[in-house]
């Protein structure tokens, strides 16, 4: 028998808050590229999940966590820029290079040194287990107690997909702006780790979404990477020659992804078929029977497969 909804959403949130915790004390410890990039993962999935459960939650506790976490989460992407930056860098082979490598590596340290202030902040006032008690405790007083978490996933999901297919229409299209781009490719994060919520109860039918929105987020990210590099520069002074061969890459990068949102999804005859695959989660006793579709191969290429 199907866990009731509100089980399903305690025990995931307090999962992916513990998540969270880790990912902390790994920065603290740590404080590199991966560790700092693994923190604000899970910091969004623990956030998108607060999203998705709050219209069950009898109080505004989710939201004041939610702030909590976007405040963190901002002090994070700031030193994530500067990783970005300093990785573009690298590669030049300028006269100046060296001269911007050691601003910016001041500049990142300063941004680090903030971050780690506030995650032993986070841990010298027992946050996450502050968080955890009452979300363990927590009065999901609007969930019926007949509800299940498939009726949760049946009406949230395909309601997501149609969203995301109606934003990326719109991201591809030639005039969408920079802000445009950046918006899209935060709602494809939370439509996916909104599917890997639910990623149990859908088992097979999850692999026609996951590699596409994958593919996605890493079109996308690699275009708010010239652009996150661009607005680093222009606090720095004038770097007249790179930001032009920055503009040029990001326009390369851009359309990238317009080419491939229209092969791939614009001219889909089965994209609406996902949709509708949502409304309906698995059996978790029987294998999902579905017709043959397409996915993303290990190099990023969508292939046709069968699925049984």
């Amino acid at each position: 028998m199907e866990a009731g909804a509100r089980d399903f959403a305690s025990k995931y949130l307090v999962k992916q808050l513990d998540r969270v915790a880790f990912q902390v004390s790994t920065a603290i410890a740590r404080r590199d590229t991966e560790a700092i990039h693994d923190l604000r993962v899970a910091m969004r999935r623990f956030a998108q999940g607060l999203v998705v459960f709050r219209p069950h939650v009898g109080s505004r506790k989710p939201k004041k966590i939610r702030r909590a976490l976007k405040q963190v989460m901002e002090l994070a992407g700031a030193v994530r820029d500067y990783d970005v930056a300093l990785g573009f860098v690298s590669k030049m082979g300028s006269p100046y290079a060296a001269r911007l490598r050691k601003a910016l590596g001041v500049e990142r340290k300063n941004a680090e040194r903030e971050l780690i202030e506030s995650l032993k902040h986070w841990v010298a006032r027992k946050t996450s287990r502050k968080w955890r008690e009452e979300l363990e405790g927590a009065h999901f007083t609007r969930i019926p107690d007949e509800l299940t978490p498939a009726e949760i996933a049946g009406g949230e999901l395909p309601r997501m997909a149609t969203a995301f297919l109606a934003w990326g229409e719109r991201a591809a299209r030639t005039k969408s702006s920079a802000e445009e781009l950046h918006q899209f490719r935060l709602a494809a994060k939370k439509f996916r780790y909104t599917l890997e919520i639910f990623a149990v109860l859908y088992q097979q039918s999850i692999e026609m979404w996951l590699p596409l929105l994958k593919k996605v987020q890493q079109l996308l990210g690699r275009i708010n990477d010239c652009s996150s590099f661009r607005r680093l520069l222009s606090r720095l002074g004038r770097h007249p020659k790179l930001e032009a061969q920055l503009k040029l890459k990001e326009r390369r990068r851009t359309a990238e992804f317009r080419r491939f949102w229209t092969r791939e999804v614009s001219e889909s005859a089965e994209i609406q078929q996902r949709v509708e695959l949502l409304r309906q989660p698995a059996d978790s006793s029987r294998p999902l029977k579905r017709p043959a579709g397409r996915s993303l191969s290990s190099r990023g290429e969508l292939v046709l497969v069968a699925h049984a």
